[in-house]
């Protein structure tokens, strides 16, 4: 996409130009909102608001109100103190390069089953069914951007001569590679909830 949008400055095409730099920032925007939802879902320790009430009053100290913090996510919390290392290189993927670098919590990351993460959040169900419904809505925006990149590529090779200089292979290798996440994306959606199924309750 970076490659793309410079030869498109470079060849004067302000339309391409224009329209990849809004796709890879709504991009950007996806991995940023990603990472803040997640964190804020399933990495943080949270405060019960009755007990952080009576400290606002003065009813219980500080070091009574820490008795009483828990993680939000305690399956994942565990799971992220025995794997501080590989947790905090994950995350900084995940918020750097993409959401999806998020998946390798749960592709046997090790070789091993035993080193996938948990997760316990999901409202009434209390297993992992909230992080699958939430990574298969993130996956579905992401394709539809990818989609909008194949779109905005073809409508952009369409004015160029077939094999004519370096933006036009540059666009169509972004067609090309948008093509293959969309594809490999509708995989992975369908086989998802196979692949999670260690982390959800058996009816």
């Amino acid at each position: 996409m970076i490659a793309m949008i410079i030869w498109a400055f470079l060849f004067e095409l302000k339309f391409l130009m224009f329209g990849a730099l809004t796709l890879l920032g709504l991009l950007i925007f996806l991995n940023v909102v990603f990472q803040i939802f997640y964190t804020c879902t399933f990495n943080r320790m949270v405060t019960p608001s009755e007990k952080y009430k009576k400290y606002k009053e003065g009813k219980i100290s500080k070091a009574q109100l820490k008795k009483y913090i828990y993680p939000s996510d305690e399956k994942f919390s565990k799971y992220a103190k025995k794997h501080g290392c590989v947790s905090c290189t994950i995350a900084i993927f995940t918020f750097m390069c993409s959401f999806k670098c998020n998946k390798l919590y749960y592709s046997h990351f090790y070789s091993f089953n035993m080193f996938k993460a948990q997760w316990s959040m999901g409202g009434d169900f209390k297993d992992g069914k909230y992080y699958r419904k939430s990574m298969t809505i993130f996956c579905i925006v992401a394709m539809v951007l990818d989609s909008l990149i194949i779109c905005l590529c073809i409508a952009s090779i369409t004015s160029l001569e077939v094999m004519s200089n370096n933006l036009w292979v540059t666009t169509v290798e972004v067609a090309v590679l948008s093509l293959l996440l969309v594809i490999f994306g509708c995989i992975e959606l369908c086989m998802l909830k196979d692949i999670l199924k260690y982390n959800e309750k058996k009816k």
